[in-house]
């Protein structure tokens, strides 16, 4: 990644923009063509010639970490059931009080015992199997090594509420849950 100032330059896009760059990149790129930085670039012209990505913003995806996530081992474990892989995966689940208690954010709902609160949200990863699920978040913060686990912290919520509402969808547990830093070329196992 290269690190963007908070107020990018006329022409620059910013942190946000490069983030969406690369969770778009890494929806539509082909499962058959990432394992090295050479298929990833000639699927990055497929992309950009299909008109959803412009040049600028492929030219602000870093494909070694891309490359980097797949052909690690939680990488090549979920390319093992690439037939199973759904990317930026929409759902929406209703959660209720005893949901958020369970999930020990009850202190923090306001979710009376007869309301319920609608969840939306989309997984970038979640592997659908007969028995079980696995789910995989994307981060694109620019952030040091000192900091992953102030980070993971921050997004053990999101990934608990995803998990719980997907468990609920698919009828299923939800036995895999990592967050996956690129910046740091990272995966992280939140329980």
């Amino acid at each position: 990644f290269r690190r963007k100032s908070s107020s990018p330059k006329s022409g620059e896009l910013s942190a946000a923009e490069i983030g969406t760059a690369h969770h778009t990149f890494l929806e539509l790129v082909s499962l058959n063509k990432v394992a090295n930085e050479t298929e990833l670039k000639l699927e990055a012209t497929r992309i950009q010639q299909s008109g959803s990505l412009s040049a600028k913003e492929i030219a602000a995806i870093d494909f070694s970490t891309i490359a980097a996530f797949w052909n690690s081992a939680v990488g090549r474990k979920i390319l093992e059931k690439a037939e199973q892989v759904r990317r930026e995966h929409p759902f929406t689940a209703r959660l209720n009080g005893s949901d958020f208690a369970k999930l020990n954010l009850h202190k923090d709902a306001t979710v009376l015992p007869d309301e319920f609160v609608v969840l939306q949200g989309v997984i970038d990863i979640a592997v659908i199997l007969p028995e079980e699920i696995w789910l995989l978040d994307f981060k694109t913060d620019q952030i040091k090594e000192s900091e992953l686990a102030e980070r993971t912290e921050h997004y053990r919520t999101q990934v608990a509420l995803y998990a719980d509402a997907m468990s609920k969808i698919y009828k299923r547990p939800l036995t895999q849950r990592w967050l996956h830093f690129l910046a740091l070329q990272q995966t992280v196992s939140v329980d």
